[in-house]
């Protein structure tokens, strides 16, 4: 394949940076433009479910594989939003936590990884235990 020399890009692949007004896939939505109230979407581009943080303009990215780390499965989008939603609150304590211990633009997405999120749910588990 031959290498525009001007612009560095290969024929024939899309340019992000040319395509502003790209069509978004029927379920997707412009990064900025989802709000805090709307539920997750599974965004099939990068094989991940989004979502908006409380308190923060970017969104947070949750990789399928994290799910399959966190499920010990290899699961569905479907699952994967049904798990997030059965567990919302861990989610956006993960998303918390990420944006207090990194130093993460107001409006810059970013991604939680397996880690993150089992952080919280053991939090989560513990916390009722300690105090009840």
């Amino acid at each position: 394949m031959r290498v525009n020399r001007r612009n560095g890009f290969r024929p024939g692949l899309p340019s992000l940076l040319e395509d502003k007004q790209r069509q978004l896939p029927p379920g997707h939505t412009e990064d900025r433009l989802m709000s805090p109230s709307k539920p997750p979407i599974w965004r099939d581009d990068i094989d991940a479910l989004a979502f908006q943080p409380g308190e923060h303009s970017g969104l947070c990215m949750v990789h399928r594989r994290a799910f399959r780390t966190l499920l010990r499965i290899a699961p569905s989008p479907r699952q994967c939003v049904e798990f997030f939603n059965a567990h919302h609150g861990a989610f956006q304590a993960a998303a918390r936590a990420k944006l207090l211990r990194t130093d993460v633009a107001t409006s810059a997405n970013f991604h939680l990884t397996s880690r993150d999120v089992s952080r919280q749910l053991k939090n989560r588990v513990a916390l009722p235990a300690l105090l009840g």
